[in-house]
């Protein structure tokens, strides 16, 4: 079935921009989520993964009576990437002795085809993730009952605790409700490594670069930052790294003086296109002096970081995670109140600098248009109005969510929050955040972005709740 211009060229454009960096990805693996219907198994939710290292995956699908999941090397289904595209543009793709359907009877046969050169959520990570998105015409909530298939899995073998268990098994991380789709990621082929620091008065980076590829072609970007303020831009070519190669990827280093306790912003750069970025830093100081005390008590961030990450497994403390937020926005300049109250009140107040206020809702379950939208924005105009009364009425009070699901898993729900003003902040920028607490207080910053989407709320967003089509 032939696909429509601007489809066919979304495919070219994503072909286009991975062609200088193609050699690194040799690795490509496809997990799928496959769905029983009336016409047969279908596929609702595919991930093409162009890999650079190979993956470590499950030794075998997973099938129970209406579901059916795999994880799988496309050199090992013995079909090029370039022909498993054209299968899913199709509406039929084989997996050894299966038939998944893509476009069944009643689908527009020829799928809708979307590219980014930059994944929003990888990007807000440091990482540039190419992506091409194929979806189908399938609308997945009218024939997915979750709790149904839920139980299901709990009485499979292996047993699962439902839906999203199972799919983080299988390295599927992008679930959410709406269309059939698959989604082809093609990930960054340089980093800049973890082990990177500043040791005084030097600064030595250590830069990844995928196995194929040139370190002629590198570049390290850089910035440096002594109190908040850029007193250093250079920039270091693949010639002038000191290149050490393994057996699966290539490490560069390259060392340059820095003022003491100052921090460097790099980018890893391949073939003139930026492929990822972070910040280094001298363990032993910081330019953020709430980061400095907080450390004194929590070396390392370590029970920090321990809390956030727990956070994403099912079951996890809720009241926790709220106290992890907490910490981490007080390091980023606000005054903070951890609001120990019932379902009806927000979890945490914040004032900036500026005297503006953040009302926080914190939650690590799936972002639902439910009481908490409602008692959120409900209790953001109480506090406005509070305000008012007081003779401060041009102070800003701002809703959020804070959630620890990624921004794929909880879309939809941030689409419906949009629509009350409410900012949602998610898994990767919540990561971001932990980092930028060794920079000087950026408190002011984040507000002002989140400002940006309350601004949009309009004046009987209340009254969206209780619509159809909210």
């Amino acid at each position: 079935m032939a696909l429509s211009e601007p489809s066919r060229r979304s495919v070219e454009d994503f072909y286009a921009s991975i062609k200088s960096r193609v050699g690194a990805y040799r690795h490509d693996s496809f997990a799928y989520l496959a769905m029983k219907t009336a016409t047969g198994f279908e596929l609702i939710l595919g991930t093409l993964l162009l890999n650079v290292e190979r993956p470590a995956l499950p030794p075998k699908g997973f099938q129970s009576a209406s579901v059916k999941v795999g994880h799988f090397r496309l050199a090992d289904l013995g079909v090029s990437r370039e022909a498993f595209i054209e299968q899913i543009c199709a509406g039929k793709i084989t997996i050894a002795d299966d038939e998944f359907l893509f476009s069944a009877e009643g689908i527009p046969a020829s799928p809708m085809i979307t590219f980014w050169p930059l994944n929003p959520e990888s990007a807000r990570a440091g990482s540039r993730v190419a992506t091409l998105r194929i979806a189908g015409g399938r609308d997945t909530r009218s024939q997915i009952d979750i709790n149904q298939i839920d139980w299901e899995l709990r009485a499979g073998s292996p047993t699962f605790e439902g839906l999203h268990d199972l799919l983080n098994e299988y390295g599927i991380h992008n679930y959410s409700m709406g269309n059939n789709r698959v989604d082809v990621f093609a990930h960054s082929v340089a980093r800049i490594l973890s082990t990177s620091t500043i040791n005084g008065e030097a600064a030595k980076i250590s830069v990844w670069l995928a196995d194929g590829l040139a370190p002629a072609e590198v570049a390290v970007g850089c910035r440096v930052l002594d109190q908040g303020r850029v007193v250093k831009r250079l920039r270091v070519s693949g010639d002038d790294i000191r290149w050490q190669r393994s057996e699966n990827h290539q490490i560069g280093e390259v060392e340059f003086p820095v003022p003491r306790a100052a921090i460097v912003d790099c980018t890893a750069i391949y073939s003139e296109v930026a492929q990822h970025h972070d910040l280094v830093s001298d363990p032993t100081t910081f330019q953020n002096e709430r980061r400095a005390a907080y450390e004194a008590i929590d070396p390392g961030l370590e029970t920090l970081r321990e809390t956030l990450a727990k956070s994403r497994e099912n079951n996890s403390d809720s009241r926790a995670f709220e106290g992890a937020i907490t910490r981490l926005f007080w390091m980023l300049g606000f005054g903070t109140a951890h609001i120990d109250g019932n379902r009806e009140t927000p979890d945490i107040l914040l004032a900036a600098p500026s005297g503006d206020f953040l009302v926080i809702e914190c939650t690590t379950v799936l972002l639902k248009p439910d009481y908490k939208f409602a008692h959120l924005y409900k209790r953001t105009r109480d506090i406005q109005r509070s305000l008012s009364n007081s003779g401060t009425r041009h102070l800003r009070v701002l809703p959020v969510i804070v959630t620890s699901s990624s921004s794929d898993d909880v879309k939809p729900g941030i689409q419906q929050a949009g629509k009350l003003g409410i900012h949602v902040i998610g898994r990767a920028e919540i990561d971001q955040m932990v980092e930028q607490t060794i920079i000087s207080a950026t408190a002011e910053q984040i507000l002002e972005s989140i400002a940006a989407v309350a601004e949009t709320a309009p004046s009987n967003a209340l009254e969206l709740l209780g619509n159809d089509d909210f």
